[in-house]
């Protein structure tokens, strides 16, 4: 066989073209020096998606009885959705969910996070429940739940 590559100008050529792949992919790779990479960083903006949650469910106390005990909503679109729980305490109400991941963060009123994503908000209304969920390239304004209890266009 090399014997026929040698003597035939197709193959040859065939396998110098598989040699130069070989080598250009076993070359070292090496990462662009920090202060390169923050100059770019710098120059480029970021771009961020933005999604405004809208009401995919909406628990039956919730419509029934209005918003005087417990419910629950699930908030968001195609690509992103979370739970939420809502429950009446003497200062008002308490918010209660989960971001999609690790990499996500609440934007909301004083809030208590957990290692597993958990959140939890207190507001004096319901009205005064709006809050956005930051995530590596996309922001998620979740609009108050108020809001989205009345809202039927689901």
């Amino acid at each position: 066989m090399a014997s026929h590559v040698e003597g035939c100008p197709h193959c040859s050529a065939v396998v110098e073209r598989y040699r130069q792949i070989f080598a250009s992919a076993s070359g070292v790779w090496e990462s662009a020096p920090t202060h390169l990479v923050a100059r770019v960083k710098e120059l480029v903006p970021e771009t961020r998606r933005v999604l405004f949650g809208r009401r995919l469910q909406v628990g039956g106390l919730a419509v029934s009885r209005g918003p005087l005990e417990e419910f629950q909503l699930v908030v968001g679109d195609a690509d992103v959705s979370i739970r939420l729980m809502a429950t009446p305490n003497p200062e008002g109400w308490s918010i209660v969910g989960r971001v999609p991941n690790n990499n996500w963060e609440v934007d909301a009123p004083r809030p208590i996070t957990a290692s597993d994503g958990r959140f939890q908000f207190s507001v004096k209304t319901l009205e005064e429940s709006a809050f956005d969920l930051l995530g590596p390239d996309t922001l998620m304004h979740v609009p108050a739940l108020s809001e989205l209890i009345e809202n039927d266009g689901v």
